[in-house]
């Protein structure tokens, strides 16, 4: 696994968050805790635009079941009506 060396300003409170959690999760360095909530949060982001793309499908699943459902249930109430 390669690394390649940055550089970023970060604020203050960040860097006091960052430095208290790390030693929670036992993380030997800064840049071992920035590289693991980097992958974190890259695997959120791709999460949410999952959830977002699964979503879409199951709302246009759900309503064209629903649009067949409505028509067979016109069909069989006109039936009835003209009976």
């Amino acid at each position: 696994m390669s690394k390649q060396h940055i550089s970023f300003w970060i604020k203050n409170s960040n860097l006091k968050e960052c430095e208290i959690n790390m030693k929670s999760i036992g993380c030997n360095s800064r840049s071992d805790y920035i590289d693991r909530a980097v992958e974190f949060y890259n695997g959120y982001i791709h999460n949410k635009n999952n959830e977002d793309y699964v979503n879409k499908n199951v709302v246009n699943t759900v309503q064209a079941l629903l649009d067949s459902f409505e028509k067979r249930l016109a069909r069989q109430m006109f039936k009835q009506s003209v009976e």
